[in-house]
């Protein structure tokens, strides 16, 4: 009961319109039906549609300052271009533009920073919802959805806590059919208020 009471944030960030790698049809209005269905469960929701590394950055700082100084229940979700190169995740702002592999770090946002960020916020609840087919967009590079056979990596295990996904550790998730988003989504859309209760 003690974590009704508790304020709750999100940091949503939906991300389409890519400069440099394919456009995805789904982000935008994937997190736009999130951001929707949380504001109605009590979150406050920050969004951020087709952001840059520098929106990404300065957005997921902020999202950790505030999970640490209010202690609050955070929600993170993120849709679009995704990648794992040797074991680190890595999301993809629609900014990122790669010569090499020496690029990808340098461009894109890796997953285990966020996840020690939020570890030593200290608050008691974190959600985080990848919605991303780490399928590299940067063909041509090497960079690849994982690599042979599947272990634990610091994406799993971030802080001891384990994590789950509807795909696993070094593999890739291809693109589900679509109602204004895609029909499998109309739980978000037409019954989302029974989502998060």
């Amino acid at each position: 009961m003690r974590l009704l009471r508790l304020p709750k944030i999100a940091l949503v960030i939906g991300n389409s319109h890519y400069k440099s790698v394919p456009r995805l049809q789904n982000p935008g209005n994937d997190a736009k039906a999130i951001g929707d269905t949380l504001r109605q469960s009590g979150f406050d929701v920050t969004a951020k549609l087709d952001a840059s590394l520098d929106d990404m950055t300065s957005a997921i700082r902020a999202y950790v300052q505030t999970l640490t100084a209010k202690k609050a229940v955070g929600l993170f979700y993120f849709a679009g271009h995704g990648l794992q190169l040797a074991w680190r995740n890595y999301l993809v702002p629609v900014d990122a533009a790669v010569r090499g592999l020496g690029d990808i770090p340098k461009v894109c946002i890796d997953l285990t920073g966020l996840m020690e960020g939020i570890n030593k916020a200290a608050n008691p609840m974190n959600v985080v919802i990848l919605d991303a087919c780490r399928d590299n967009p940067f063909s041509g590079f090497g960079a690849s959805a994982g690599g042979q056979g599947r272990r634990s990596t610091s994406a799993e295990t971030a802080g001891g806590k384990p994590l789950v996904g509807a795909v696993p550790q070094g593999s890739t998730a291809g693109d589900l059919p679509q109602a204004r988003t895609r029909p499998w989504n109309s739980r978000w859309e037409n019954a989302g208020q029974h989502v998060f209760t």
